[in-house]
C-alpha cells in the first residue's frame, strides 16, 4: 500500500510512526524498513499480530513485566562495526572486546528474565544467551561487568606481569629505605604512598633544610605549600628502566591475547548478527506492542474482498490533544460497503476528522499496527489518497480549486485499482452551482472505479442518480434554544454530536447555522427572515 503524495502527513500517520519508539539501533533499522503487509502476505500478517497480542498480553497483566528488558535494551551500544573489524581481521580493542562482553552479559540477563516468554514467540524472536562466545572472553565465567584480560588468558601474560609485581615490590622497599632515613632526620614529615611529602612554607625551618636536601626535589609548589619527591637512586633509575621494557612485554602479550580472541570470534560473526537482528524485532515488537496499549488499539480483522468497518474509531492524535485539553473524543463508526460514501453535515462536525480517522486506522492496519478503535475490519488497499486541505500550488499557478482538480484528476487514474480515496469538501473552492455539477459528476465517474472513495459535502442532493451510501453527522440536533454568551465554545461542544448516522439519499444537508445564531441572541426578526429565505430557496 503507498500512501500517495502528502497523505501520511495529512491522515496523521506521520506522527504515529513518531511516537513508535525503538531503544536500539538493531530495533531502529527494523522500523526504517518497516513496510505495508500484501493480500498475498496474510499469513505473515497473521503472525504479526499474533506477536504483538502477545506483547500486549503480557503488558495489560503487568505494566513493570518489561522494565528489565528496557533498561537493557537502553544501554546496547551498535556493536556491528566491531563485528566487521572481526570479520576484516582488525584486532578489537579492550574497549570493544569489553563491550561486547557487557552486550552478552544484557542477552544473559535477558534470556534469565524472559526465556519462557520468548520460547512461546516465532523462531527468530527466540533469543539465546551463547554461552560458547562468551566465554571466549571471560574463561572463568565469573560473569562481571568489566573487562580485564588476567592472567589466566596466556602463560607469556602471566609471567611477565609476575615480573613486574616483583620488581614493583622492590622499588617500594627501596623508595621505602631512603624515606625512611629522610623521616628519621625530619620526625615530623609524613610521606604519602606515591613517596611524596607535602610541606607548608610557612615551616621555614624545615622547609629550607628540605630546600638543601640532596635525597629530594621540588615536584610541585603553590602559593602556600610545596610537594616534595624522593630524588631516584640509580638502582631505582636502573629497576624503573627495567619496569618499562616489562611493561612493553605485557602490551605485546595484550595484543597477542586480543589477537588471539578477535581471531576466535571469526567463526561466531553470523550467530552474533542473528542475535543483533533477533534483538531488533523484540525492540520493534515491544514498540508496537507499547503504541497498542498507550492508544487502547485492538487487532484489526484483514479481510482481502470485505468491505471496510470501523466499530467506534478514533483518530489516535487528535484524542491525545483533546486529552490534553481535558475533553473528549467521540468515537465514529462507518462503513464503506459501496464505492463511493458521501458524508454531509454543518461545519464543525467534524467530518474532516472522520475522513483522517478513516485514513489514518487503514494505514496503521496495513503497515502491521493495531488501532484505535472497538473493533474494525480493514481491507489490503494498494494505496490512500487523502484530498484534505488547501491543495494550492502557487509554484504551478493554481487556486485552491484548479489545485484540487489536477489533486482529483490524478485520483480518478489511480483508481482503477482498489485504493482509498478521501476527499474532503469536494469542489467547494468553485462557485455553488457549478460546484455542485462538478461534484456530482464526479462521484458519478468514482462509482466505476474499483477504489472505495469517501467524501464529505456541504451540497445538497449529490449522489442521487448513482449507488452511493450516504452518512450525515447527527451534529447540534440537542442544542438548546438560548446559549449563554460566556458559554459558547463548551455549550457547541457538548451539544455536537460528532458520530456519524444512515440517512437517505434525498435527505437534507443540515442547516446548523441560523440555530447557533439564533442561541448567541442574534435579533429573532432577523431569525425568522432568514428562516422565510430558506423555506423559500
Amino acid at each position: 500500500m503507498e500512501l500517495l503524495k502528502d497523505s501520511a502527513q495529512i491522515i496523521g500517520f506521520s506522527e504515529v510512526l513518531k511516537r513508535l519508539k525503538v531503544m536500539t539501533a538493531y530495533g531502529k533499522d527494523e522500523k526504517n524498513a518497516m513496510s505495508p503487509f500484501t493480500a498475498d502476505r496474510l499469513a505473515e500478517h497473521r503472525q504479526n499480530d499474533d506477536t504483538i497480542e502477545s506483547f500486549v498480553r503480557e503488558i495489560v497483566k503487568d505494566r513493570t513485566y518489561f522494565k528489565i528488558l528496557r533498561v537493557a535494551f537502553e544501554h546496547l551500544k551498535d556493536l556491528r562495526g566491531s563485528i566487521k573489524n572481526i570479520e576484516n581481521q582488525v584486532t578489537l580493542t579492550q574497549v570493544e572486546l569489553y563491550e561486547l562482553k557487557f552486550f552478552l552479559l544484557q542477552v544473559k540477563r535477558l534470556t534469565d528474565r524472559y526465556q519462557l516468554f520468548f520460547n512461546r514467540l516465532e523462531n527468530d524472536l527466540r533469543l539465546t544467551f551463547p554461552l560458547s562466545i562468551y566465554q571466549k572472553l571471560d574463561p572463568t565465567l565469573d560473569y562481571y561487568e568489566t573487562f580485564h584480560i588476567d592472567d589466566n588468558f596466556s602463560e607469556a601474560l602471566k609471567a611477565v606481569r609476575m615480573k613486574i609485581r616483583a620488581l614493583e615490590n622492590e622499588m617500594r622497599k627501596m623508595k621505602g629505605q631512603i624515606a625512611k632515613g629522610i623521616v628519621s632526620d625530619y620526625p615530623a614529615l609524613r610521606f604519602r604512598p606515591n613517596g611524596t611529602v607535602v610541606v607548608r612554607k610557612e615551616e621555614s625551618g624545615n622547609y629550607q633544610a628540605l630546600l638543601n636536601d640532596k635525597r629530594l626535589l621540588v615536584s610541585e609548589q603553590h602559593y602556600n605549600f610545596v610537594t616534595f619527591s624522593i630524588v631516584l637512586s640509580d638502582e631505582i633509575l636502573a629497576c624503573d628502566n627495567q619496569l618499562e621494557t616489562l611493561r612493553s612485554q605485557e602490551e605485546d602479550a595484550l595484543y597477542d591475547i586480543r589477537e588471539k580472541i578477535t581471531g576466535a570470534l571469526q567463526e561466531d560473526t553470523d550467530r552474533l548478527r542473528q542475535i543483533f537482528a533477533t534483538i531488533g524485532k523484540i525492540d520493534f515488537y515491544l514498540a508496537k506492542a507499547s503504541l497498542a496499549v498507550a492508544m487502547q488499539a485492538v487487532r484489526p480483522k484483514m479481510t482481502v474482498d470485505g468491505h471496510l468497518i470501523i466499530e467506534e474509531g478514533r483518530h489516535a492524535i487528535v484524542e491525545s490533544l483533546l486529552s490534553a485539553k481535558k475533553q473528549t473524543y467521540t468515537p465514529v463508526s462507518i462503513q464503506l460497503d459501496k464505492n463511493v460514501t458521501l458524508i454531509t453535515g454543518a461545519n464543525m462536525g467534524g467530518k474532516t476528522i472522520s475522513l483522517k480517522m478513516v485514513g489514518l486506522i487503514v494505514a496503521m492496519a496495513n503497515y502491521g499496527l493495531f488501532v484505535p478503535a472497538k473493533s474494525a475490519v480493514i481491507p489490503y488497499y494498494r494505496f490512500i489518497n487523502a484530498i484534505i486541505g488547501d491543495e494550492q500550488n502557487a509554484a504551478k499557478g493554481l487556486s485552491t480549486f484548479g489545485a484540487e482538480m489536477v489533486e482529483i484528476i490524478d485520483a480518478l487514474a489511480a483508481s482503477d485499482k482498489r485504493g482509498l480515496v478521501l476527499i474532503d469538501e469536494l469542489a467547494s473552492g468553485t462557485n455553488p452551482a457549478e460546484g455542485w455539477a462538478l461534484s456530482d459528476s464526479i462521484l458519478e465517474e468514482f462509482c466505476q472505479k474499483r477504489s472505495d472513495v469517501v467524501v464529505t459535502t456541504h451540497y445538497d442532493g449529490l449522489g442521487k442518480a448513482v449507488d452511493i451510501r450516504h452518512l450525515q453527522v447527527i451534529g447540534l440536533k440537542n442544542l438548546p434554544e438560548t446559549i449563554d454568551k460566556n458559554q459558547v465554545s463548551k455549550t457547541l461542544a457538548e451539544g455536537m454530536d460528532y458520530r456519524l448516522e444512515s440517512v437517505e439519499k434525498d435527505s437534507i444537508v443540515p442547516k446548523d447555522a441560523i440555530k447557533i445564531a439564533a442561541g448567541l441572541g442574534l435579533a429573532s426578526e432577523i431569525i425568522s427572515r432568514a428562516k422565510c429565505k430558506m423555506e423559500k430557496s
